[in-house]
């Protein structure tokens, strides 16, 4: 019955379907469907940013991510850095390849950095295997009892160990799956989790065209930092779209945040009115502008200019960093991202700013390389 009614479904060619002008074969319709059976149709609720444990899973894992808006799961052009938060994206273009990250939130102030490290190698013309590793330090913390008595300095950080791999499900389709244990030290307190993340991923080269449809951070909490009850994880389904125009060097990406959960307001205290003493506070919020801010909260844009063969300039808007990180209505740009990266023979460098507060923003600077390219440069024949 299903295979009847997905046949007749498709009214004009058994192979493809146009959405909005971009044709897609119908495997990915059809995995895409199993997708949604087995993690959409499952989740009850869902955690608004900030109510759960491991929030550091989040942030940007590479420059390239930080200076496209935050989040960049379906750009495919051999970052092996891009690959950590989507294992979909693997292929044998991936082999051999290296990326490290370093950066940091306001560092100057807090010294707050934060890492990655990531490699991939090609199993087979199918397999394309991931291992990697993200790391927050918090910095240095002084410690005083209730009484004001300096009680000594502690640290505080974690770690997410990722082993991840793609496999070839169909010319254009690939699917993914990574396991993230996960490592947290909090002064005397520690807690143990694991995630992981399911993916799959479509491409079409000669169209310049990726899509990208994942569940991210699938979990638990194995010990808490107490022995209060188990926090829950920060899970999410999020859909990215990857275009570059054919006759101009401008490549966009898309992405739908949060599927599983389509309000993502909060009580603001700052957008609450008051009509006269003594009445109840009121929002001025209409159903069409609830709609439209939860809309806007969900989105995230990206442009890259691929102007010059050796340097590429990038560009990001987060609508929610913008609405939910500003004070009042002095934004100060945040929202905004920035980067720019350099192309060398034998490795590119990535630099990404990203403003997450009005009071600064986030810096990471990248490396990525190909290890056997660059043996086999050095390497006498």
């Amino acid at each position: 019955m299903y295979t009847t009614i997905y046949k007749n479904s498709l009214l004009c060619n058994p192979k493809t379907i146009e959405v909005f002008g971009i044709r897609i074969y119908n495997d990915i319709m059809k995995y895409s469907i199993y997708f949604f059976i087995l993690f959409v149709c499952s989740t009850a609720h869902a955690q608004l940013g900030g109510t759960s444990v491991y929030e550091f899973v989040k942030i940007p894992y590479s420059a390239r991510e930080n200076a496209l808006g935050g989040e960049c799961i379906s750009l495919n052009d051999g970052d092996v850095s891009l690959a950590l938060k989507n294992p979909s994206l693997l292929d044998t273009s991936y082999s051999y390849a290296f990326s490290g990250t370093w950066g940091g939130f306001h560092i100057a102030q807090t010294n707050i950095g934060a890492g990655s490290f990531a490699c991939a190698y090609t199993v087979n013309p199918k397999v394309t295997a991931l291992a990697g590793i993200q790391f927050i330090n918090y910095g240095r913390f002084f410690g005083y009892d209730e009484d004001g008595n300096y009680t000594g300095t502690f640290f505080g950080s974690d770690y997410q160990i990722i082993l991840g791999g793609s496999y070839q499900l169909h010319k254009h389709l690939y699917g993914g799956v990574s396991i993230k244990p996960i490592l947290s030290y909090l002064e005397s307190y520690s807690s143990y989790g694991l995630l992981g993340d399911i993916a799959l991923h479509y491409k079409r080269p000669e169209e310049f065209l990726s899509i990208s449809l994942i569940a991210r951070n699938i979990g638990t909490q194995i010990t808490s930092y107490t022995s209060q009850q188990k926090e829950s994880v920060p899970y999410s389904i999020d859909l990215g779209i990857t275009k570059r125009l054919q006759h101009a060097p401008l490549r966009f990406t898309i992405s739908y945040l949060d599927i599983q959960q389509f309000n993502l307001d909060y009580d603001n205290i700052l957008k609450q009115k008051t009509n006269l003493i003594n009445q109840e506070q009121t929002s001025d919020d209409k159903l069409f502008t609830t709609i439209r801010v939860n809309t806007m909260k969900h989105l995230q844009f990206s442009a890259e200019l691929l102007l010059f063969k050796h340097i590429d300039f990038l560009l990001g808007y987060n609508y929610r960093n913008s609405e939910e990180m500003s004070f009042g209505a002095s934004k100060k740009g945040t929202g905004i991202s920035a980067g720019a990266r350099i192309k060398t023979p034998f490795a590119h460098i990535s630099y990404g700013w990203s403003k997450q507060h009005v009071a600064g923003g986030l810096h990471f600077i990248s490396l990525t390389t190909n290890i056997q390219t660059i043996v086999s440069k050095f390497t006498p024949l």
